[in-house]
């Protein structure tokens, strides 16, 4: 069944398998009955306690109390679940309401999270919070804990749901999001998703049927018995800052994130998670984008995109991918479409067959300015497979010591290479077939510069570049570099690293354009 497929039978099965009545809640016992009071809530504004409770009954009281738009203050340990409404849960929410913890029963003022944490628990026994009918808002609190046989764990919404600071701990659900499920928009703001499971199917820590937006929130160590050990959304993406970092997909794909439609990232960083399938970090259906974005330590055990899977476009800027590893094919990342790169480092990732840094399936393709170093694949460390126009401009790819496979391999398609320097490669650029056009670029230390077939312009060379310290990663150019004013005019004014090109009397070859070191002279007052 597709991932689609799968959206559209979830609206109906969820609907129908969760029609929650707005009763009040019953006379069930709670799982949990401390001896004393542990669970504070104030709702009517005056800043004083209005009830609490050994269990999560103070809490129960003030939802029942509240008028729709006010405020649910909550202080302390709510813990423990009654049925209610046909499902069990800490607290069912049937009033457009905010919860926000971070109060203390002396201080009903001003929430300090950190200081004076609020913990909502089920015990394992039920979710913790079920939002019917209404938006979910809730700030500065924990909760954990939760369970259930089909859908959200943590927290069940059937409409939107937002979520500032708020930490989702240790719950499972049977189906699809183990931490949280939403049938509408999910908005995080900051916060922890840790230690979730969806056991059978999609989005570990977060599953939504409608659209992500992400900022800074760390989604660690979920797993998904599917796809998004971290997070899936059939809807758009959008993420800004935080990290995913060791969660799984079990037997599908975005081992950290996944999603139907398109994604983007910005300064997000994807650390050690795992996909069986593809996309060890991250996976999309739609068109992706990427910006200032860490992939490190990813790795998929049986598919491609070690560090990411973009199943149509797939535009990265200033992204590193580092050290992630695949059997198959994109060691860094695999584009299945248009691709563009720009001063984007791929450095120490592996794939067992093409592309140790990069794998593009099909479509039209440029890199600028951009590193590929020591990427290990058993044809190349670019791999374009069924390309139509390819453009490799002012790009570095090279290794510390000689690579056993070619830098650049093309099987179709057209392919044109300017001011590139291709150094320590058993053959450095290879064509089984299509057309490959290469003029001012540098070549050195590689067995085979080019393979047959290939159009060399007259402006190419064999020279040094003189990389300050490749052996650290470090692929400036320095001093007497044969890459110094030896290139072209590109199109590309500035180096990866925003310095001007050209620097001096002409372009330099490379993703770096050499600065001459300056001397500063002391200032002599009298």
């Amino acid at each position: 069944m597709s991932l689609r497929s799968f959206a559209g039978m979830a609206v109906t099965f969820v609907i129908a398998f969760t029609t929650i009545a707005t009763t009040s809640p019953s006379a069930s016992a709670a799982s949990v009955s401390p001896a004393t009071d542990a669970c504070f809530a104030e709702y009517t504004g005056d800043n004083a306690t209005d009830f609490s409770s050994p269990d999560a009954s103070a809490l129960r009281s003030a939802l029942a109390a509240v008028a729709p738009g006010g405020m649910v203050k909550l202080a302390g340990t709510c813990a423990g679940t009654i049925m209610n409404g046909g499902s069990t849960q800490v607290a069912l929410v049937t009033k457009t309401v905010t919860i926000a913890g971070g109060y203390s029963p002396a201080n009903w003022t001003t929430s300090f999270p950190l200081t004076q944490v609020t913990s909502l628990h089920a015990n394992l026994s039920g979710r913790v919070l079920v939002f019917s009918g209404v938006p979910g808002n809730v700030a500065n609190l924990s909760l954990g804990d939760g369970s259930a046989v089909f859908y959200g764990g943590g927290i069940y919404a059937s409409d939107a749901l937002t979520l500032t600071s708020v930490d989702v701990l240790d719950s499972v659900a049977g189906v699809v999001g183990g931490g949280v499920f939403a049938v509408g928009a999910v908005t995080l703001n900051g916060g922890l998703i840790r230690s979730n499971r969806a056991q059978s199917e999609f989005g570990g820590g977060v599953y939504t049927l409608g659209p992500l937006a992400i900022s800074g929130t760390q989604m660690l160590s979920n797993t998904a018995g599917l796809s998004g050990g971290g997070a899936f959304a059939s809807g758009a993406i959008i993420v800004s800052g935080g990290v995913f970092q060791g969660n799984w997909a079990d037997d599908g794909y975005g081992g950290g994130l996944s999603g139907n439609e398109t994604l983007e990232l910005s300064g997000t960083q994807f650390l050690g998670n795992m996909a069986l399938n593809g996309g060890g970090g991250a996976y999309a259906v739609g068109a992706m984008t990427v910006t200032g974005g860490l992939f490190q330590g990813n790795w998929v055990p049986n598919g491609g995109g070690g560090g990411l899977f973009g199943n149509a476009t797939l535009a990265l800027s200033a992204t590193q991918f580092l050290s992630n590893t695949t059997p198959w094919d994109g060691g860094g990342a695999v584009a299945l479409g248009d691709l563009n790169v720009t001063n984007a480092r791929f450095a120490s990732n592996t794939a067992g067959r093409w592309g140790g840094g990069l794998y593009q399936f099909a479509g039209r393709a440029q890199i600028v300015n951009a590193l590929f170093d020591r990427n290990m694949g058993g044809e190349a460390a670019l791999y374009f497979r069924a390309t139509s126009q390819v453009a490799v401009i002012q790009t570095t790819i090279a290794s510390p010591t000689l690579s056993s496979g070619s830098a650049i391999v093309v099987l179709t398609g057209t392919l044109n290479v300017t001011n590139t320097i291709i150094a320590s490669h058993a053959i450095g650029i290879s064509r089984t077939g299509g057309t490959v056009n290469e003029n001012f670029n540098l070549f050195f230390g590689n067995s085979l510069d080019r393979a047959t077939g290939i159009l060399t312009g007259t402006n190419s060379l064999s020279g040094d570049p003189r990389f300050e310290n490749p052996w650290a990663g470090n692929y400036h150019i320095g001093p007497g570099s044969a890459a110094i004013n030896s290139g072209t005019n590109a199109g590309v004014m500035t180096d990866f690293e925003g310095t001007p090109r050209p620097y001096g009397a002409g372009f330099d070859i490379g993703y770096d354009e050499w600065v001459p070191p300056r001397a500063y002279l002391p200032l002599l007052t009298r």
